[in-house]
């Protein structure tokens, strides 16, 4: 979780009341050599650019069932090659906080997209995107504050989700479902991933009534009632 400074809090949420300071992001050094480092930097740069400083206009629109948005002026391919490069140091660290995604002999696919500078096809790790809208929560002092999902963020994990293996992570305000099965792109996978014709569309839903709130809430009102 962001820290009343300029770090981040790391939190256990099976013992959410034991915390440990740390300065800024993960680093896992010995995943690239600095060559690689400085010839993919300009991945993260585009990343920083449309997921946390969130730079580019978009279109709200809305029908019947959902809320999206459709952003202007983005580089689909290179936003996807972004995404490619996030998932695959996921899989390639050894750090204990991303123990849990193992994406297995895709690890190794997703390896050779990054080197060559490939999106891939649409087929290949299919990527939807969802926003989380604020939520305005009562703070025990009796104010309403408002909680972003950029306020905190899950660790990275492999689940079953609309039917498909997909690796969930999150990046600000948004998360990220990146199919990693190989299964041929139907119903939304086909048409609201990062990479389609038409620049990305992304779904919005509420943080209020997000499972991710939910799970993080249960964890502290059991440290408060122990």
């Amino acid at each position: 979780m962001k820290s009343s400074g300029q770090g981040l809090v790391y939190i256990n949420l099976d013992n959410p009341a034991k915390e440990k300071k740390i300065q800024s992001g993960t680093w896992d050094r010995t995943i690239l050599c600095q060559h690689c480092e400085t010839r993919l930097a300009p991945l993260d740069a585009y990343g920083i650019r449309f997921f946390r400083d969130e730079e580019f206009a978009f279109n709200r629109v809305v029908d019947k069932f959902t809320e999206t948005l459709e952003f202007v002026g983005v580089d689909n391919f290179l936003l996807k090659k972004f995404l490619l490069f996030v998932a695959w140091r996921f899989g390639a660290t050894m750090r204990p906080e991303f123990a849990s995604v193992d994406l297995g002999d895709r690890l190794d696919e997703l390896r050779q997209l990054v080197d060559v500078g490939s999106p891939g096809t649409l087929a290949q790790f299919p990527s939807v995107v969802k926003r989380y809208s604020p939520h305005a929560a009562h703070h025990p002092t009796g104010m309403m504050v408002e909680v972003q999902a950029r306020d905190f963020a899950l660790n990275p994990c492999v689940v079953e989700w609309a039917g498909r293996r997909v690796l969930q992570f999150y990046l600000a305000n948004y998360v990220i479902y990146m199919a990693i099965d190989n299964v041929t792109p139907e119903g939304f996978w086909a048409t609201c991933s990062v990479g389609v014709e038409g620049g990305p569309r992304v779904i919005v839903k509420q943080l209020g009534a997000s499972g991710e709130l939910a799970f993080v809430r249960d964890r502290f009102r059991r440290v408060r009632k122990t």
